[in-house]
């Protein structure tokens, strides 16, 4: 039977790739909302100064470049493609909001937002991390570069150097700070990344945490529904199928299996023996299992396989397969596996019914001895 571990791991590994393809997703999101204000800029819909938005446009551009090759050839469920996302992310922010200063100070947030996609909360406090340097440097950018908050006094689109030059020109005596960068490190980046980091702990302690409350679920659903010895669907399971999705199901196949003189297996060579032939028939009849077949274990040695929409033949194919499974596999453990089968279709409406038919096929397959036979 296949190691639910190795499940669980593949799973993790899927849900990996997922997040790196929704993170490259918004990443272009992002792109093309800036392409859309960079060109209702040109068109001048927007009043803001066209070279800082082409210059974002630009160089956002160019790092969007190694992204799109990375989706393109890379292993999306690799572990370095997270952090390489996330820091592209902090980056065109960063460079978004230097540029365009008060129009995108919320722009910091969105890396953060990103990184709780992931179920490792490493991404998020990596995602804090490079943002808090991102965004100190796209301050100090933004203060000599970009729009200048005094615009929102002045209601208009200039750079510091634009305001300078109207001082010297004026020949205007006004006091000037001499370390503006201190100030803004210290009194602009310093308490946004104290607001940021509260930011983080809230999603980390609500966000992420649900990761765990769904886990928990999870499992809990998993032992509900699923006998642990077999890890097949237990009866419950099949109790809420017949009830809830088999009723939906225009055509169904049901094969019901037993394992022949477990009592006498068990006298003689004693319950590991029996649990044996129990695991041996789980894992054959487990190995069958897809999407439109499920197994269920509904009595000590009584399994279920019910078809969804079963083509020709299919019931008395997979009967026939795993009788040469367990066949071989009673060669090379040196104990028969003796079995019995009865199959039966019908409509799912009709599954309990379906089931008895199958099982009274089961006990005259097991009555005229031919259990186990190829």
């Amino acid at each position: 039977m296949l190691d639910y571990q190795e499940q669980y791991r593949t799973e993790l590994h899927n849900q990996e790739a997922k997040s790196n393809r929704r993170a490259l997703r918004i990443f272009l999101w992002i792109f093309a909302a800036l392409a859309a204000i960079w060109l209702l800029t040109v068109l001048r819909v927007f009043v803001v100064d066209a070279q800082f938005v082409t210059i974002a446009f630009v160089v956002s551009a160019i790092l969007c470049m190694p992204s799109i090759y990375i989706f393109l050839k890379a292993d999306l469920s690799a572990p370095w493609v997270r952090y390489f996302l996330l820091t592209m992310i902090c980056l065109v922010s960063g460079i978004i909001a230097a540029l365009l200063s008060f129009h995108a100070v919320l722009l910091y947030v969105l890396p953060l937002l990103l990184a709780i996609q992931y179920r490792d909360s490493k991404a998020l406090w990596f995602a804090f991390g490079v943002n808090t340097v991102t965004m100190t440097a796209s301050m100090l950018a933004g203060f000599y570069f970009g729009l200048c908050d005094l615009n929102l006094l002045y209601a208009s689109n200039h750079s510091l150097s634009w305001y300078m030059r109207r001082i010297g020109e004026a020949d205007a005596m006004l006091p000037l700070n001499e370390n503006p960068s201190f100030i803004i490190v210290a009194y602009g980046a310093f308490p946004r990344t104290i607001i940021l980091f509260v930011f983080a702990l809230m999603l980390r302690n609500t966000i992420l945490t649900s990761h765990e409350d769904e886990r928990r679920i999870a499992e809990l659903t998993y032992h509900k529904e699923t006998d642990l010895r077999t890890r097949l669907f237990n009866k419950n399971k099949y109790e809420e199928m017949a009830a809830a999705y088999y009723p939906g199901i225009a055509k169904i196949a049901v094969i019901f299996w037993d394992i022949n003189n477990l009592k006498k297996v068990n006298d003689k060579y004693g319950h590991s023996m029996g649990d044996v032939l129990i695991e041996t028939v789980s894992e054959k009849l487990y190995e069958q299992a897809d999407e439109r077949r499920r197994v269920y274990r509904v009595g000590g040695d009584e399994f279920l396989l019910i078809i969804d929409d079963p083509t020709p033949g299919e019931a008395e194919g997979l009967i026939k397969k795993v009788r040469e499974e367990l066949h071989h596999s009673s060669e090379e453990g040196g104990i028969r596996i003796s079995s019995a089968a009865g199959y039966a279709e019908g409509t799912g409406a009709e599954v309990r019914e379906v089931v008895k038919s199958a099982d009274a096929k089961m006990y005259e397959d097991k009555n005229a001895g031919r259990e186990g036979r190829e």
